[in-house]
């Protein structure tokens, strides 16, 4: 598919930065999907993760919401650590609680419009699945990896912190093994 004349990297860098969709950049353009985003490759532009699946986020998150320190982030860290799941293959957090009403808090102070997993035959508890790669990294960030009850340590919370910390852990399964080496 030739481009159109006149077309520049520079146009199509402009077009993709207004946040026209795909769809219309290549009727404009005159090029595939992926000649546009290798274009956008090529010169370095980050990807808008909205633009680059086609389709906006289907459900919002404060993908900010691990970078910086507050009451609600240390204890919804310490809920991650005891209850919290970090899927290996995919871009995906979750948090298991049977009392959903902590679930529904978690996503409000997470800015999630996330509605909780249904229960099925081999799942009996409510679960809070978000879909993030930023947030999967920020939380590795602070040591919560995928299989982390084999490797998780105690995260350096500020001071100011460690008691929402702490509750969080508690209001997860209220069990904490320390190891003294």
């Amino acid at each position: 598919m030739p481009r159109n004349p006149g077309v520049t990297d520079e146009a199509i860098i402009r077009m993709y930065k207004s946040g026209m969709p795909y769809k219309e950049m290549v009727a404009r353009v005159g090029i595939s999907d992926r000649a546009i985003r290798n274009v956008i490759y090529k010169h370095g532009v980050k990807m808008n993760r909205e633009q680059s699946s086609g389709q906006p986020r289907k459900h919002k998150v404060n993908e900010n919401f691990f970078k910086t320190w507050s009451h609600e982030m240390a204890w919804v860290l310490g809920l991650f650590i005891t209850d919290g799941c970090i899927n290996q293959s995919i871009s995906s957090v979750s948090l298991t609680q049977k009392n959903q009403t902590i679930l529904r808090q978690v996503a409000r102070y997470m800015g999630a419009d996330y509605i909780l997993s249904k229960k099925y035959k081999t799942r009996t508890t409510a679960t809070l699945v978000i879909n993030s790669k930023e947030i999967k990294n920020d939380l590795a960030k602070l040591g919560v990896l995928p299989n982390k009850s084999l490797s998780v340590q105690f995260p350096e919370v500020p001071d100011e912190f460690l008691p929402s910390f702490i509750r969080g852990v508690v209001d997860g399964d209220g069990w904490v093994q320390c190891v003294v080496k």
